[in-house]
């Protein structure tokens, strides 16, 4: 399916007399697909039933990802085909002297995202392993795909499972840490009443290269889930975080903090972890700690949730 862009969709709905306002939202909830909204709006459909009409068709979508984006690029979709999920925009050409646009495919909702991830913890291994692997290769579509991870990730560390941390840089060896009950914060602060607790980044840039935090008494591991190699800096985000801590964490040294890239790769997410030995430094000058862990959604026993619906999904950076 192709995307309107939100002036079309207003132009749209004044053009056939349509409610404006319940159009655009729909589109930001489910896509700016003309013949969809059309259809949701002109027979009055509710929210949940809408709902129910992409939660039966998640799984078939799972199922299909890699025949779906094969088709986009194609432009060959199939009539029976789960489109509601996966979308066709354009994207620039790599060869900036053709002055044209490409299709690319996406997934452009964080509501389709989750409803994605949901369908995806029932399917068997290889049909998860086969769906991150098709999502991952196309950059338009990589965004989805670290959306759900990063959900996914969260929803094992908080179930109080172990990771093992690789250090490259800071400390030796192996260490194995434990998740704990994740806790819910507002935009200003990072307080609760105890250690330890596992905190998530609230939406936004305000903790760039951030997305959660396991709070100790006398050490800090701060995450960056991805299934991306290129990244911006985590520097800023570490020191909103510690701004942010109450008055007696902030008396963490900063030897203590350590910076661990997660991801579903041992190769790729340990690629992505050297790149910033010797180039994080907080504002003492210390070094931080930096490693890697390793965390297969496809073997490890993980419960998909949404913690943050509106979070921010994984956002790549150019070198």
């Amino acid at each position: 399916m192709d995307i309107w862009s939100e002036e079309e969709i207003v132009d749209l709905a004044k053009l056939l007399n349509l409610d404006v306002g319940r159009m655009t939202t729909l589109a930001k909830e489910w896509g700016g697909v003309p013949r969809s909204l059309l259809y949701f709006v002109r027979r009055h459909l509710t929210d949940s039933q809408i709902g129910s009409i992409y939660t039966r068709t998640a799984s078939k979508a799972v199922q299909q990802c890699q025949e779906m984006l094969s088709s986009l690029q194609m432009n060959a979709i199939p009539d029976d085909a789960p489109s509601q999920f996966y979308f066709c925009e354009p994207r620039n050409n790599a060869e900036p002297s053709m002055q044209r646009r490409l299709p690319g495919a996406s997934v452009p909702t964080r509501t389709l995202r989750r409803l994605l991830g949901e369908a995806l913890q029932k399917q068997n291994n290889f049909v998860k392993r086969q769906f991150f692997h098709a999502l991952h290769l196309p950059a338009s579509t990589r965004q989805a795909a670290g959306y759900i991870y990063k959900s996914w990730f969260h929803s094992y560390f908080s179930a109080g499972k172990h990771i093992e941390c690789h250090w490259v840089q800071g400390l030796d060896g192996v260490s194995s840490q434990a998740g704990t009950n994740l806790i819910d914060t507002n935009w200003d602060t990072v307080k609760v009443e105890k250690t330890p607790y596992h905190w998530v980044a609230p939406t936004g840039k305000n903790f760039p290269g951030v997305d959660s935090a396991l709070i100790l008494a006398e050490e800090i591991y701060v995450f960056q889930v991805t299934i991306s190699t290129r990244h911006e800096s985590p520097k800023d985000g570490l020191e909103t975080l510690r701004a942010r801590l109450p008055a007696d964490l902030k008396k963490i040294p900063w030897r203590a903090w350590r910076v661990v890239f997660v991801g579903v790769d041992d190769s790729k997410i340990k690629t992505v972890a050297n790149k910033w030995v010797g180039k994080l430094f907080a504002t003492d000058n210390t070094n931080i700690t930096i490693g890697w862990s390793e965390v297969d959604p496809v073997v490890k026993d993980i419960t998909y949730r949404v913690f943050r619906d509106e979070s921010d999904p994984d956002v790549e950076v150019n070198e």
